[in-house]
């Protein structure tokens, strides 16, 4: 099973809090490439069609519509594919309503090492303009 460690850092367009090129770590990185599957749309990279589940059409649906199991088999069917850090035999998808709006609470178990494996949680849905929103915590720290 691969590990956090083989997936490197991204580098981010900004700069950091010490006036340095912006660097992700290995968590941030892993979550920033989960949200990219979430978002995308299937067939948007030529070169890997399949990966991608707009995450946003289930967020507009009515709330007994959504199907929370099906959106898990996708997901760690893709996870599986594009993201092997990801562990699929915990993640979990709760529906739940936030502020009268469909929200969606992912929990993401990342595997950091063979004995270490740390979580995510990230929460999406839409604001009062009807876009999409969402945030995530990762080391007991907020981050949107």
């Amino acid at each position: 099973m691969n590990t956090i460690e083989d997936v490197g850092i991204d580098p981010g367009f900004g700069i950091s809090d010490f006036d340095d090129f912006k660097v992700y770590s290995e968590s941030d990185t892993i979550i920033n490439n989960f949200l990219m599957l979430l978002f995308m749309r299937p067939g948007a990279l030529p070169s890997l069609p399949n990966i991608g589940m707009e995450i946003g059409q289930y967020l507009y649906m009515f709330f007994d519509d959504i199907d929370v199991e099906s959106i898990k088999i996708e997901l760690i069917s893709q996870c599986e594919a594009f993201l092997p850090y990801v562990q699929t035999n915990d993640f979990n998808i709760i529906k739940t309503m936030y502020k009268d709006r469909p929200t969606l609470l992912i929990s993401l178990p990342v595997k950091i090492d063979e004995n270490l494996v740390e979580g995510a949680i990230i929460a999406l849905s839409t604001n009062i303009n009807n876009d999409i929103i969402f945030k995530y915590a990762l080391d007991n720290e907020l981050k949107n």
